[in-house]
This record gives structure tokens, sequence and C-alpha cells, in this order.
């Protein structure tokens, strides 16, 4: 792995992730490590297909609210 990689990495799991204006998701140190042991393709897909699966359940829920 790139040292560069690892260390997009890291930055990216750290323990508070601050994502948008007043969201936060917070990571334990055991999280943050096995994350950061993962390979790099190995987590963009899976942070593609939560964000994919994130839009269309909430896309699903502004139907049923409105």
């Amino acid at each position: 792995m790139i040292d560069g990689t690892t260390d997009s990495l890291a930055a990216l799991f750290d323990s508070q992730l601050k994502i948008n204006e007043g969201i936060e998701v917070s990571l334990s140190s055991e999280d943050a490590e096995i994350i950061s042991a993962m390979c790099p393709y190995t987590v963009l897909y899976a942070l593609n297909e939560f964000q994919a699966r994130a839009m269309v359940t909430g896309r699903h829920l502004e139907t049923m609210l409105s």
C-alpha cells in the first residue's frame, strides 16, 4: 500500500469525523485500526455502497412522509 494512501485513510477514519455541518461520526480506535488495515479499494467500494443505499432509503422516507 502506498504511504499517501495509508495516511489518507487514517485521516478519513479518525475517531471523530465531521461529515457535514452538525453531523459527526464516531469510531472506536479499534474500528479505525481495522479500517486503516483494509485494502483502500475495499473501503471505497463499501463507502460507495453505503452511500447509495442511504440515498435510496432517504428518498423512500421522504416519499412516505410527504
